[in-house]
């Protein structure tokens, strides 16, 4: 099940399709921060006002945990640990 965004602006109009909810909102959000005029659908029904999206998004988007950073050792200095993105969702 897709998602359909709308966006109008000055006489054009265009169309999107995500399967995500979170990309949807994201685009959605962009074009409304342009000044165009949005509407996120999904089966023909329309699923959130553009004054809504940010609440939405924050609901579904994971909690962001800022990580400080750290010195590697020089005799250790090839061993990088990077985080799996999977840890991070």
């Amino acid at each position: 099940m897709a998602y359909q965004i709308v966006a109008e602006w000055e006489g054009l109009t265009v169309r999107m399709e995500q399967h995500s909810i979170l990309f949807a909102l994201a685009k959605a959000q962009v074009f409304a921060s342009k000044g165009w005029s949005i509407v996120v659908t999904r089966d023909g029904e329309v699923l959130y006002p553009p004054q809504e999206m940010a609440d939405v998004a924050a609901d579904y988007a994971p909690p962001l945990t800022p990580t400080e950073p750290s010195v590697v050792p020089d005799d250790e200095a090839d061993a990088v640990t990077v985080p799996v993105i999977s840890d991070l969702l």
